[in-house]
């Protein structure tokens, strides 16, 4: 017989122990649900409007972002100095042939070439790396230099 009671107090011991246990567990479904419904006490209507919102704001973001890097590839990005003695007789290395290009290539090749006797400068487009006059040896080297 006092085998029994003791069995029973393992038993009820156990039922006890269990019943706390499901009154945490349910008590912390509760306090999810409440935070997932919010101050407001919203349902999953709610839910689904936030996250309805949520995706829009990403749509318009990742179109944002789409529109910066456009135009980020229309800027200058690559750049290309040579400095050189244009004419024989000058010295100091004023002239200079400076590539401005954009992401794609496009761009201008700007060249000032210093004498004695004055300067000229002369200006040459580029379209996808394709100059729209010859181009000098130095003026080469400068869109060498900025697409490296």
């Amino acid at each position: 017989m006092g085998e029994l009671r003791w069995l029973d107090w393992v038993l009820g011991g156990s039922v006890a122990l269990l019943a706390v246990c499901l009154a945490a567990v349910t008590r912390k479904v509760d306090r999810v649900a409440r935070a997932g419904r919010g101050a407001t006490g919203g349902g999953s209507a709610e839910y689904e409007q936030a996250l309805a919102r949520l995706r829009a704001d990403t749509d318009r973001t990742l179109g944002d972002l789409a529109q910066v890097q456009e135009a980020l590839a229309r800027c200058v990005q690559r750049v290309g100095l040579v400095r050189y003695d244009a004419f024989e007789g000058s010295g100091g290395r004023l002239s200079f042939s400076l590539a401005l290009l954009d992401g794609h290539g496009d761009g201008v090749v700007l060249s000032v070439l210093a004498g004695r006797d004055g300067s000229y400068a002369y200006a040459k487009a580029l379209r996808d790396g394709v100059p729209s006059h010859p181009l000098s040896e130095e003026e080469k080297q400068a869109i060498s230099a900025a697409m490296a």
